[in-house]
């Protein structure tokens, strides 16, 4: 588990194992606003151009690009647990 960095109140960390389907990031809004955030995830494993959805079974997604998690509109008082939507996913490892 890593502490990723993150602004305007909004906590978020990611979780990962060595399969590359097991990526988690965790998004929490524990405010009373909605809030727009580009988080560094400082990790080359994470796939980019990447669709992240929320394992709770919300809509609400966020897009990997370059390094960053554009995670826009997320609603006050919420939290979120997304993985890769790719299920192809699965079939990769990470390698150290």
């Amino acid at each position: 588990m890593k502490v990723l960095s993150a602004r305007q109140q909004l906590f978020a960390f990611t979780r990962f194992t060595h399969r590359a389907n097991q990526l988690v990031v965790v998004l929490v809004n524990p405010t009373t606003e909605i809030l727009h955030d580009h988080i560094l995830l400082n990790d080359p494993y994470f796939p980019t151009w990447k669709k992240l959805v929320d394992k709770l079974g919300s809509s609400y997604h966020a897009q990997v690009v370059d390094g960053f998690l554009k995670a826009k509109n997320i609603p006050p008082k919420s939290a979120f647990i997304l993985v890769p939507e790719d299920e192809a996913m699965k079939y990769f490892r990470r390698v150290e």
